[in-house]
């Protein structure tokens, strides 16, 4: 994508994206992938420019790859947390908070959770309670909080491992609601394993 963005003060400053080709009568830019993508021009305060600059350095990575990623978060998970009834906390505080409950009240926290509150969750973020949808959520949330995640199949079985690094309580209990959710949408049984740091879930 290109972008053209302005200071305040009309300082000009252009971002170009590599391999695009324009398309004049579309009007659109075309990535090497395929993806279509439209020249905009934006009004953008001179510090936030500084500040965009700064960051895509710190990542290495294009500027606009990272104002991509900033609108895509915005507008997707990130900007539709609050409406989904997530709040944050400090980690210290979440496990602190769940470290002195018995395993089977966390496991009772997670069914109540999987049911009604998680379908009005999916609606307020992904606007259907579908398989694919969940498994959306699951991996955005994790993108969201710098949790690694890794996903794969084989032998018709997908396969998720989330390094949470929490508590194993947080394991188990997002682990039953993981379990309780996909088996409520697919019949399906799912296999589930927790450690300290990590959840892991097939089915």
């Amino acid at each position: 994508m290109r972008i053209h963005a302005f200071s305040n003060r009309d300082h000009s400053y252009m971002i170009n994206s590599h391999n695009i080709v324009l398309r004049k009568k579309l009007g659109l830019v075309v990535n090497s992938s395929g993806q279509k993508n439209r020249t905009v021009s934006f009004r953008i305060p001179q510090e936030l420019v500084k500040s965009i600059e700064t960051e895509s350095t710190v990542k290495n990575i294009p500027t606009s790859t990272l104002l991509a990623q900033i609108l895509a978060n915005h507008l997707g998970f990130g900007g539709k947390m609050g409406n989904a009834g997530f709040v944050s906390f400090s980690k210290t505080l979440l496990v602190r908070l769940i470290e002195s409950f018995p395993e089977k009240k966390i496991i009772e926290m997670a069914e109540y959770v999987s049911g009604e509150p998680m379908v009005d969750r999916m609606y307020a973020v992904k606007g259907e309670y579908t398989l694919e949808s969940f498994l959306g959520m699951i991996e955005d949330w994790a993108g969201s909080n710098k949790f690694p995640l890794r996903k794969g199949s084989k032998d018709d079985l997908t396969t998720y491992t989330i390094q949470l690094d929490l508590s194993r309580n947080w394991s188990v209990y997002f682990a039953h609601i993981y379990k309780n959710v996909i088996e409520n949408l697919t019949g399906k049984k799912v296999a589930i394993d927790t450690t300290g740091n990590t959840v892991w879930f097939q089915f």
